[in-house]
This record gives C-alpha cells, structure tokens and sequence, in this order.
C-alpha cells in the first residue's frame, strides 16, 4: 500500500531529477559543452560582430557613392562645358 510520505518521497525525487535536467539544459554537462546560456552568449557575440560589419559597409558604401558624385560631376564639367 502507498502512503503519504512514500508519494512525497517520489514527488520529491522527481523534482531533484527535473531540477538537474533544467540545470544540464542551461548549463550543458561534460559531454555536452555548450548549454543553453552559452549558445545565447556566442548568438549575442555573433550579433554585435553583424551589427559592427553592417556600419563598415555602410560607410564604405556612402565614402564610394561620393567619390563616384564628385568624379562624375567633375566629368560633366568638363564635357558639358
């Protein structure tokens, strides 16, 4: 017969059990390096990389189109009169 301090026993080993299982998912374990938290890290890191290449492009594309205006310009100048 099950009693009431048996089922909370199990409830209680259960909940030990989910406890660890969360901690191995977010943490990661030996084998498993990487848990949830340091893959969001490397995601993160990986986003301000992005975000740091996209002004680069950016400028560089602006300094371009303004050299291409300037060059142009100075070419219809001279052709146009």
């Amino acid at each position: 017969m099950c009693t009431m301090g048996d089922t909370n026993d199990k409830q209680f080993k259960k909940l030990i059990q989910d406890v660890a299982d969360i901690k191995d998912a977010l943490l990661g374990t030996p084998y498993i390096k990487k848990g949830l938290v340091k893959r969001v890290e490397d995601l993160e890191r990986d986003m301000q990389n992005l975000n740091i290449i996209k002004w680069k492009i950016t400028g560089a594309s602006a300094g371009i189109a303004s050299v291409v205006s300037i060059v142009a310009g100075i070419i219809l100048k001279f052709i146009i009169g």
